[in-house]
């Protein structure tokens, strides 16, 4: 009779456990879906914030075009004129900076209003070697520079299918940083395309070998306005506008970088 009561004591004891175990996993599976619902709450309130955000940003940009545009005009006008009957080399001098940063003024509003208002995508068929090319002669030009520096291991007849002038503004947006990460130097700007998720994408990397950046100026690199060079020396949006664009052509933009050593930018782009 001792050896029923044993058995029964231990089919007691074995079913105990397993009702622990089981709770045991329940709790777990219940913390782990926890945790994934905070995250997902703090990813939606990062977006609700950056949608805000965007939309604050337009409205500022609206009114600043409205209110700005047509007294910049004049003022540049007026600027203009006396230059052009200024005899004395100071005064024109002054004249000439007068209108100079009218026109930059003018300039950021139009920036603000493409990256808060940018036009809708017209899609096609393009390839890299297109893209790159545009993209090189923009910031060619934007730098004042004779030639860029790089060094390609892309696949030219690779295809994408995107807006092909806002694809190549964003990418003359991030060469142009690569470039001045070498103070006063053309580069090298590294250049590398390979196939992404299954051959729907296409990743595009391209990298410099310049001053690089610290944690805390990455995390911080896309936000408007933001640079981690001097003061005065650029308005700090290339990248924004450059992650702007490329979001909404369906592409994407991810950072990493290391002080001294380089930056390096890859974008994701679809295919057709």
């Amino acid at each position: 009779s001792q050896k029923p009561l044993e058995c029964a004591t231990a089919c007691r004891t074995a079913a105990f456990a397993l009702r622990m175990a089981q709770s045991i996993q329940k709790h777990a599976n219940l913390s782990e879906q926890f945790v994934q619902t905070l995250g997902s709450l703090r990813r939606a309130r990062t977006d609700l914030a950056r949608s805000q955000s965007m939309h604050s940003l337009a409205e500022l940009a609206a009114g600043a075009a409205h209110e700005m545009n047509t007294p910049l005009a004049v003022i540049s006008g007026r600027a203009q004129l006396l230059m052009n009957t200024e005899t004395d080399s100071d005064r024109k001098q002054m004249l000439r900076q007068i209108q100079q940063r009218t026109e930059d003024i003018s300039q950021i509003i139009t920036d603000l209003m493409s990256f808060a208002k940018p036009a809708k995508p017209d899609k096609r068929r393009v390839t890299l070697e297109e893209l790159l090319a545009k993209a090189v002669e923009k910031s060619c030009r934007r730098l004042a520079l004779a030639a860029l520096e790089t060094e390609l291991a892309v696949d030219v007849t690779q295809a994408v299918y995107v807006d092909a002038h806002q694809i190549a503004e964003a990418i003359s947006h991030i060469i142009d940083n690569a470039v001045q990460a070498y103070p006063g130097q053309n580069g090298p700007v590294m250049i590398g395309s390979q196939p992404q998720d299954g051959d729907a994408m296409v990743q595009l990397t391209i990298r410099d070998k310049g001053c690089g950046m610290d944690a805390a100026a990455l995390q911080k690199a896309v936000e408007p306005f933001f640079s981690h060079r001097p003061a005065g020396r650029r308005r700090g949006m290339g990248l924004t506008h450059a992650q702007r664009l490329l979001q909404l052509n369906g592409g994407s933009l991810c950072l990493s970088s290391t002080p001294d050593e380089g930056t390096t930018v890859s974008i994701c782009l679809p295919k057709p």
